[in-house]
């Protein structure tokens, strides 16, 4: 069709839900051939199509529309039927990518609509986690963040969003995530302390010094994103999870990691696997003592860093008392 505007989107957003279904129903009876090309038009929005499924029902329209549109409405009849076999119940190509297409039409345009309905809220977490967990499509982080603060203020259910953002292993979500910790909202203020209680310096965060400390926090991302590894925690296992954890070793070596498994990405020379054995007998206070001053020295004088670890691993120890002056 052309022109910019789709009549049955206009009619949704300028009256309301039932003035749409009353007006399809006067479309459908009057031409049900235009009626059809309004459906299948592509400036169609997955919460109007969602606001008439019953009628396309009641008019025997199913048939009759695009794949996108079919595929949108198999999707809500899953979530009916708690499955979820819309990607893998062909294994073609042109399906898959048609299935992605519509998750991310139905974000694109329906994210607008959250809080419709509940079942029309798990459409939309349904297609970020298949998205997610499908396609390993991350581009959504920023407004699904958004979503999750939203849902919160209104008392609306999150987890399922929060878990899939979690797995998604986006470390830029957590800068998005923290900038809520300078909302004025004390609900959006919380949620954001929860979502980020792996940080050490949000335990001290409040309402009075959170101006404070939020440099802090963005700063303890940048310099540990490299070294950070989702733990698979959840809010569905624990009140309080820690998303995220630091692989010591990776960060005594300067070594990035896999987000999903920790592990090191780069082989290691037999110099740099020799230390890693003997670091990883250390304990834990002094495995974090030793990693936070060889990543610091590494970001502030390689120079000195290639001389320091190039030391026995006991050597670098009595290295550290001294800058310290204290004992590992």
């Amino acid at each position: 069709m052309k022109g910019t505007k789709n009549v049955l989107n206009d009619i949704r957003k300028n009256k309301d839900q039932d003035k749409l279904v009353s007006s399809f129903n006067m479309m459908a009876k009057k031409n049900i051939r235009k009626t059809k090309k309004i459906i299948n038009d592509e400036r169609l929005e997955f919460t109007t199509l969602y606001t008439i499924k019953k009628e396309l029902e009641r008019f025997k329209l199913n048939k009759d529309l695009n794949p996108r549109n079919k595929i949108a409405l198999q999707l809500i009849n899953e979530i009916k039927d708690k499955k979820t076999n819309i990607v893998t119940e062909c294994d073609s190509i042109e399906h898959i990518q048609r299935v992605q297409s519509t998750l991310k039409w139905i974000l694109n345009t329906g994210l607008d609509g959250d809080g419709l309905e509940n079942e029309y809220d798990e459409i939309l977490d349904l297609s970020y986690i298949l998205l997610i967990k499908v396609y390993n499509d991350i581009t959504y982080s920023p407004k699904i963040v958004d979503v999750i603060f939203k849902r919160y203020k209104r008392g609306f259910y999150i987890y399922d969003l929060v878990w899939a953002l979690y797995e998604s292993c986006d470390i830029d979500s957590l800068f998005l995530i923290a900038k809520y910790l300078l909302s004025e909202n004390q609900k959006e203020f919380k949620l954001a302390c929860r979502l980020l209680n792996f940080i050490p310096a949000v335990e001290k965060i409040n309402n009075k010094n959170k101006r404070d400390y939020y440099p802090h926090v963005i700063k303890w991302i940048k310099r540990n994103s490299p070294y950070l590894y989702y733990t698979g925690e959840s809010f569905q296992q624990t009140s309080r999870p820690k998303v995220y954890a630091i692989s010591m070793e990776a960060k005594y070596l300067n070594k990035e990691v896999s987000k999903k498994t920790g592990e090191i990405l780069h082989k290691l020379n037999k110099r740099e696997t020799r230390l890693l054995n003997e670091f990883k007998k250390l304990s834990g206070y002094n495995k974090e003592i030793l990693s936070n001053y060889s990543s610091t020295l590494y970001t502030n004088n390689l120079y000195q860093w290639n001389n320091f670890i190039s030391y026995p691993l006991i050597e670098q120890i009595e290295y550290v008392k001294k800058r310290l002056g204290g004992i590992l």
